[in-house]
């Protein structure tokens, strides 16, 4: 393995970790309140349009992605170690004959 390798692995499995803990924390009865209170108050399941203000719809949708995030995020963790995980392929470089 290369440094690089050895470094993208360290990577993933603190990624791995993280989004373990997303899943750990958000399981619990307390969790699933906090994530309907974060989905209810970041316009997840409503219109993130404002009529007549682009600057109060943008407000809105950054918001609700900030909660999409964390719903990506728990459902990437419930899939970590269920799945095999992507490799990086190190591109190889041909060998020239007498070089």
């Amino acid at each position: 393995m290369t440094d690089a390798t050895d470094a993208q692995a360290l990577v993933q499995e603190a990624m791995n970790a993280v989004l373990k803990d997303y899943v750990l924390v958000f399981s619990s009865v307390e969790g699933q309140r906090v994530l309907r209170h974060i989905e209810f108050t970041s316009y997840v399941h409503e219109s993130t349009a404002v009529a007549g203000d682009p600057y109060g719809t943008h407000f809105r949708e950054g918001m609700r992605i900030g909660a999409l995030n964390i719903k990506r995020r728990i459902e990437r963790g419930q899939l970590v170690g269920t799945i095999e995980e992507p490799r990086a392929v190190t591109p190889s470089i041909p060998h020239e004959e007498g070089a």
